[in-house]
């Protein structure tokens, strides 16, 4: 086990032993986040008697450009190279059989990754952010993908899968399962118009999110399934078919997609449907999805109960929202990055709607401010005696743990 926390820079060599206690003990770990944030490092040389790279072992190190991983090293822990944006060199034994979660996240300078046969997993994340990686190839052993582990690899243009693969396959370049009935994963370098395949059943989550030159997607009858934040950030998609046969949509599915003027629902499908172009469950109680093009101003229908999370997320250029008394539930994210909302003060807190609907939405209120509105009771107590309604709801937008928002919002503002 290596663990330091001294001032290093430029080449590093790890020893294959080191002395304690006058006794020579071998270097087989190099422990977690040993040289996080050592941004003077410029190449890493690790002894053959290393097995084991740990989480966070080389978290954020800045000027890290090479590194070799030796053949005993049978699994890379999560964030284990995260954020080494110079890092353009690294070669992975055969024997490695994991990529852990966010391993390779945000290595911006990495063009080309090899692989090995060994590997069976490769975490969620793994290689998310890594902007210059141009192709990947799955090897015929991997038989688990996490979600999201290419997402924000703007530069990839094809994840091709090796043909004896039980698991998965590839199709012109695209990601599924081996039956082709899940679309796994579109690269994000991939642009123009898509026609996913027919017999496709399933979009998972986040399998084209951030894909700016993607133009259109065709959804075919067989689609069942579109899964959260699937086309979150496509800024040139234009339009969305929802066919007959959709009965799930995923949270913030669309959201940030700002080229997106209307939503277009098949007449037959039992379970949603587009009122002049905005996205709605079949019976009108939630409002899903509002089309991140469309500007100035938007009356949400009386019929509504539920403003679903991420419903108006990127909706750049609407000016004016009124909520109508009958909406009683407001899910997470609904008006991020609504730039150009007009919002109102009451009460020391901001809301939507006007004086005769005291429905209180909180946005953009800064956090410092947050705690201490919170601590006075000055938003709960609002929220409870405004004379229209008992309101015991969640905070919205601001009722996560500040940590978890901070990273939302981080990961997110990464990719606009």
């Amino acid at each position: 086990m290596l663990d330091t926390h001294e001032s290093l820079s430029g080449s590093i060599v790890i020893p294959e032993t080191v002395t304690f206690k006058d006794v020579d003990l071998p270097v087989t770990s190099i422990y977690d986040w040993s040289f996080e944030d050592r941004e003077l490092i410029t190449d890493i040389t690790l002894p053959d008697t290393v097995n084991e790279i740990c989480e966070g072992a080389f978290y954020y190190c800045f000027g890290l450009q090479s590194v070799n991983v030796p053949d005993g090293v049978t699994e890379i822990s999560r964030e284990a190279f995260f954020g080494c944006v110079k890092l353009d060199n690294v070669i992975l034994p055969e024997g490695l059989q994991k990529i852990g979660e966010s391993a390779f996240s945000y290595c911006e300078s990495l063009t080309n990754i090899n692989i090995p046969e060994s590997v069976t997993d490769i975490g969620e994340a793994a290689f998310e952010g890594s902007i210059a990686l141009t192709n990947i190839i799955i090897p015929e052993n991997v038989k688990s993908i996490g979600l999201y582990a290419f997402n924000g690899c703007t530069s990839l243009l094809s994840i091709d899968v090796d043909k004896n693969n039980a698991y998965y396959l590839s199709k012109d370049g695209v990601l599924f399962d081996k039956d082709q009935t899940v679309l796994m994963q579109y690269p994000c370098g991939k642009g123009g118009d898509y026609p996913i395949p027919d017999g496709v059943v399933e979009i998972n989550t986040y399998a084209f999110s951030w894909n700016k030159l993607l133009t259109g997607v065709t959804i075919p009858d067989s689609m069942k399934k579109i899964g959260s934040a699937a086309f979150t950030g496509c800024t040139a998609v234009s339009y969305i078919n929802i066919p007959a046969n959709v009965d799930h949509i995923g949270e913030g599915a669309f959201s940030e997609c700002t080229a997106l003027a209307s939503y277009t629902v098949d007449e037959g499908n039992a379970y949603f449907k587009d009122v002049d172009g905005v996205l709605f469950s079949k019976d009108g109680a939630d409002l899903i999805a509002y089309p991140n093009k469309r500007a100035d101003e938007y009356i949400i229908p009386d019929t509504v109960t539920k403003i679903c999370s991420e419903a108006f997320c990127g909706c750049e250029d609407l000016k004016k929202l009124t909520v109508p008394e009958s909406v009683t539930v407001l899910g997470d994210f609904a008006f991020d990055f609504c730039n150009s909302l007009e919002y109102n003060e009451y009460g020391g807190a901001c809301y939507l709607g006007c004086d005769t609907n005291k429905y209180v939405v909180l946005v953009n209120v800064p956090d410092n401010e947050l705690e201490s509105r919170v601590d006075k009771h000055e938003i709960l107590k609002e929220r409870q005696y405004t004379g229209q309604r008992a309101v015991h709801r969640q905070l919205c937008v601001l009722q996560l743990q500040k940590s978890y928002r901070d990273q939302y919002r981080q990961k997110r503002m990464q990719y606009r």
